[in-house]
This record gives C-alpha cells, structure tokens and sequence, in this order.
C-alpha cells in the first residue's frame, strides 16, 4: 500500500495499481506549508527543475497583463484549481501514449508598472 498526499486529502493506492504515481496528481507543497521553509524551498526547487527539465514540453500557454496585485490575487484560487482539475485525467493503468506529465501554473511579478 502506497500512501500519497495530494490536494484533497490523502489517497491509497495498492502497488498492483500501476506503483505510486498511478491514478492522482502529486502536488507540490502549497506556500502556507514547509516549502516557506529556505532549505526546504530549495530542495524542491531543485527536484522540480530536474525532473521538468528532463521532458519535452507538450502544451504552453502565456500571457502579461498589468493589474492590481490585491486585485489580482483573486484570481490565484482559479489557476490553481485549474492545476488540480488535470488530476481528472489520471490513469491507472499503461496505455499506448500515458506518460508522466508535470502540470503547472505559475504568476512572475515582472516590475512595478
């Protein structure tokens, strides 16, 4: 038995399954957690960057806006449970095309505007 912390809570799933990462998204910690925690911060980081780094990019989507930070803000539970929903198209089991697929959404300050 294999136990996962994921956003909605905790999930088991046996080995016979498909192993640890079948059928529910891993998410990294969220920033109330220990990832505000410097060392910690930095080993994720790292772990995160070897792993994305290693793969091909399928799907990207951009854009820059200039708006309130306060305003904004609210908009940050959205993008984040648009990260969570690709969690719908988890597969237990090896298909023709299933891979390993990092997800994620992130919002960069670029300057005062």
């Amino acid at each position: 038995m294999v136990v996962h912390t994921v956003s909605g809570g905790t999930s088991y799933a046996p080995l016979e399954s498909g192993g640890p990462l079948a059928g529910t998204m891993i998410e990294y910690p969220h920033g109330n957690t220990t990832y505000d925690i410097p060392d910690i911060r930095r080993k994720f980081q790292a772990c995160r960057d070897k792993i994305t780094t290693s793969g091909d990019m399928v799907y990207r989507r951009r854009g820059i806006i200039r708006a309130s930070l306060t305003e904004f803000a609210n908009c940050f539970p959205l993008l984040a449970l648009n990260v969570s929903t690709a969690d719908t198209y988890a597969i237990i089991e090896k298909t023709k095309d299933s891979a390993l697929f990092a997800v994620e959404c992130k919002v960069m300050k670029i300057r005062d505007f």
